[in-house]
């Protein structure tokens, strides 16, 4: 009985490739250690430093993880994918009834006849000007996709 339990365990815990980001980064914490400095800025005065994934595929490569302060990682990931990528957030949003597009985060300015896009996520801003509203409502679900929101 004892041995169907732990093996049932066992299977459950370990994912292997497939596992999400958090459990890759407690993965290459548990076999690298915790991080000390930033392998980039060379500080070691920070408060806080993350393995920082180098390509982005969160493969089990010991390799492919460097260590990064809190603000270069946020840097990195911003110059990989044009946007951060952390923690899922869900959230209930309704569409106002003053919205012209039909889309959160979707507007159009007037003054100077272009689209926007934007999202805010814990006081930091995404906003970009486009041509068309199309371009702005899949830049808005990119912003959307690259901080892991789920909109219901």
């Amino acid at each position: 009985m004892t041995w169907v339990l732990i093996i049932i365990i066992i299977s459950i815990t370990f994912i292997g490739d497939n596992a999400g980001n958090q459990a890759m980064h407690n993965w290459v914490k548990k076999h690298k250690g915790i991080p000390k400095y930033c392998e980039h800025c060379k500080r070691t005065d920070k408060g806080a430093y993350h393995w920082a994934n180098i390509d982005h595929k969160y493969k089990r490569n010991l390799d492919d993880y460097i260590r990064l302060c809190v603000s270069c990682h946020n840097k990195y990931d911003y110059k990989f994918n044009g946007c951060r990528h952390h923690h899922k957030i869900t959230r209930q949003i309704n569409i106002s009834k003053n919205n012209k597009s039909g889309f959160n985060g979707v507007c159009y300015d007037k003054s100077r006849n272009k689209w926007i896009a934007h999202l805010t996520v814990r006081n930091i801003s995404y906003r970009k000007r486009l041509e068309t509203k199309e371009e702005a409502i899949k830049t808005r679900k990119k912003f959307e996709q690259c901080n892991s929101i789920n909109y219901k």
